[in-house]
Formats: C-alpha cells, sequence, structure tokens
C-alpha cells in the first residue's frame, strides 16, 4: 500500500482551492487515473492499466460504482471512488453493513492542500444521495488525514478491529465510519461536471 498524504493540521491550505471541474471519469481519464494509481502504490502501469481500463469500462455498463476526477485546467489532479460492497461479491467483513462505500481518494501530490480531497468527497456524497440513505468507509486508524477529511461532513467511527484482506487492514489498525445521508432534493452533480462548491 502506497503512503498515505501527510496530516498537517496547522499548516495553511496553499492559496488556490478546489478545481476547475469536476465530473464522473471517463474511459479517456485510464491514462491518468493510471499514472496517479501507480505512484501512490508502487505498481507498474502493465499492472494498474488493465485494472483501470475494466474499472471504467464497467461503469458504462451500470456497475455499482462511480469514479469522480478533478481537472485543473488541462491536468488531471485527482480521483476518487465510491462502490456498493457486499459480503460474498466483495469479501467485506461481517461485522460492516453491506451498502455504499468511499473506496478511497488519490490526489497528486504538487495539488495537495488545495481543496481537492473535499470537492471530491463533497461530489460522491452528492452522487450517493440519489441511491442510498447512508455512506461508509474504512481506514486505517494512522491515516490521520483521511479521517480528519471525512470528519468533516460528519463520518462517525461505527466499528473497528476487523481484518478486510481487500483493503489491506488488520485488526490492531481498522476502522469504519458511517454518514447518514438525507435527500438532497436536487442539485447533485450530474455526469457532465459541475464547478465545485466549498463545503463548510
Amino acid at each position: 500500500m502506497g503512503e498515505y498524504a501527510e496530516f498537517q493540521p496547522q499548516r495553511p491550505p496553499s492559496e488556490r482551492f478546489g478545481a476547475d471541474v469536476v465530473r464522473r471519469a471517463r474511459p479517456e481519464d485510464a491514462a491518468e487515473i493510471t499514472r496517479l494509481t501507480c505512484a501512490r502504490q508502487g505498481l507498474g502501469e502493465s499492472v494498474v492499466r488493465p485494472r483501470i481500463d475494466d474499472e471504467l469500462k464497467g461503469l458504462t455498463r451500470d456497475e455499482p460504482g462511480c469514479v469522480f476526477v478533478a481537472a485543473i485546467g488541462h491536468h488531471l489532479a485527482g480521483f476518487a471512488r465510491a462502490r456498493q460492497l457486499e459480503y460474498a461479491r466483495d469479501g467485506l467483513p461481517l461485522v460492516l453493513p453491506e451498502g455504499w462505500y468511499l473506496t478511497g481518494v488519490i490526489v497528486d501530490p504538487p495539488w495537495r492542500r488545495r481543496g481537492l480531497g473535499v470537492v471530491l468527497t463533497g461530489a460522491r456524497l452528492d452522487w450517493l444521495r440519489r441511491r442510498t440513505d447512508a455512506a461508509y468507509y474504512v481506514a486505517n486508524r494512522t491515516n490521520r488525514a483521511s479521517i480528519a477529511l471525512h470528519e468533516r461532513f460528519g463520518f462517525h467511527e461505527i466499528a473497528r478491529g476487523f481484518r478486510y484482506a481487500r483493503a489491506s487492514l488488520e485488526p490492531d489498525v481498522s476502522a469504519a465510519y458511517e454518514l447518514l445521508l438525507p435527500s438532497s432534493g436536487g442539485g447533485v452533480l450530474g455526469d457532465a461536471g459541475s464547478r465545485p462548491r466549498s463545503h463548510r
């Protein structure tokens, strides 16, 4: 597993906030998503690219998930996923609920501390409000940057001490979190993309 973003709660954010456009990922984004994934996970392109291609093609067939990307100019600066997880199909631990999970954010290091994680998380939650009344995520408890990000949206811990091999989590570091999602009543980010809103 690649390194987490450094947790720097006292460091002020960079001057620019957010992205020019946050939108659903398209097959032509595969190369940039592969690049970011390889850098984060320390894997080769030959390993990662087929997996990304399959994922993006699957999402066009209405498979149970989404990928959002954040673009700054012509640069893809980050992406994030959500997916519906089940016990049998996904190896989800039985102590956790089946349902919709935020399954990771990767931001290109030069573009960190600019609010991209916040914008990408907000986009996924807006998308999920049309599909579910609760969202979940699992994390390594040492990943303080991720936990702090999700706390901004109101996620709270519901379980810890489980093993989840697909997320490389062992009982001594694992935790799961939940957020209840009231219906948005409109204004949800669509496939074409939108300018991001700031989140408090």
